[in-house]
């Protein structure tokens, strides 16, 4: 949509960019209700869930890494490389974060995925887009306001290191 505003289609680009928004509403009001329902039913956010075991982890990002494969229209042929991808970028900011503690490295685990998909690409028949997009997606979350979300959700404040307006590390 912004591309489209930004060369002069501006009716598409505008409907497409409320089509986004909306969809950002359409989620956020989903985890509202999902909360508040969670909330009446003695549910309590301040608990958190016992984390899954690794290969659990692993086969839900693969599962992910296959549904990526219908949202982004890709080619059945891609699904293993769009799969590939999903674990090598999650896998790399997990390593990294184990390596360096904090939040991990984002750029690490990008350069990772970036020249994966540059290694993919060497075969004409392959883009390298194929495997960054998707590996992105996974860096991506934590650094459009995930977190601020959840503490906003859970009525925590008094933090602002991560907010819509100040973006902080990826929580991931």
């Amino acid at each position: 949509g912004s591309y489209e505003v930004a060369n002069e289609a501006l009716e598409s680009g505008f409907v497409r960019l409320a089509y986004g928004l909306l969809r950002f509403l359409m989620i956020a009001v989903g985890l509202v209700v999902a909360a508040q329902i969670g909330r009446a039913l003695g549910g309590r956010s301040d608990r958190l869930a016992p984390p899954l075991p690794w290969w659990q982890v692993l086969a839900l990002v693969a599962a992910g890494g296959l549904a990526l494969t219908v949202c982004l229209e890709a080619r059945r042929r891609d699904a293993i490389a769009i799969v590939v991808a999903v674990l090598l970028a999650f896998g790399t900011h997990m390593a990294t974060k184990a390596l360096l503690g904090g939040d991990g490295s984002a750029l690490l685990s990008a350069l990772v995925l970036g020249t994966a998909g540059f290694i993919h690409a060497r075969n004409p028949k392959n883009a390298a887009g194929t495997m960054i997009i998707p590996g992105m997606l996974q860096l991506a979350p934590g650094f459009i306001g995930t977190e601020a979300v959840m503490r906003l959700l859970r009525g925590i404040h008094g933090n602002d290191s991560a907010t819509f307006f100040k973006i902080g590390r990826a929580h991931v």
